[in-house]
């Protein structure tokens, strides 16, 4: 149970700081046209990837459940706006930094809140 946790947590601070930061350089990069074509959709997928996978983690300390339906619905989000944005090899890369530590910490938060809620019973007949 603790090892499920500790990987989750590990997953979430980790990526999602890597991708917050990415994302951060590149419109840092490219701030003369960034900032003038920031659409919707950016918006979304900012809120949807790296900060979704941050607060969801914290998040995820109280309320494992919660926390993993939320990465996966996140998960699903940004690779709809990924899909309709990126080529497809530029996609499986996305997909693989973006989407994947997303969903493999949701389905760790779930599977731990499982095990934590499942109890064995008390007497045997």
């Amino acid at each position: 149970m603790r090892n499920m946790r500790t990987g989750a947590l590990i997953i979430g601070i980790v990526f999602g700081c890597i991708n917050l930061l990415s994302l951060i350089g590149e419109t840092y990069e490219h701030r003369d046209h960034a900032l003038k074509n920031i659409g919707i959709s950016d918006v979304v997928l900012l809120i949807a990837g790296p900060f979704t996978l941050i607060l969801a983690t914290l998040f995820g300390l109280k309320h494992e459940r919660f926390a993993g339906y939320w990465l996966i619905t996140g998960g699903m989000v940004t690779t709809t706006l990924l899909a309709v944005r990126l080529t497809p090899s530029s996609l499986l890369v996305a997909l693989l930094i973006l989407v994947m530590p997303m969903l493999i910490e949701g389905w760790l938060w779930l599977k731990n809140a499982d095990r934590l809620h499942s109890s064995p019973p008390s007497v045997w007949p």
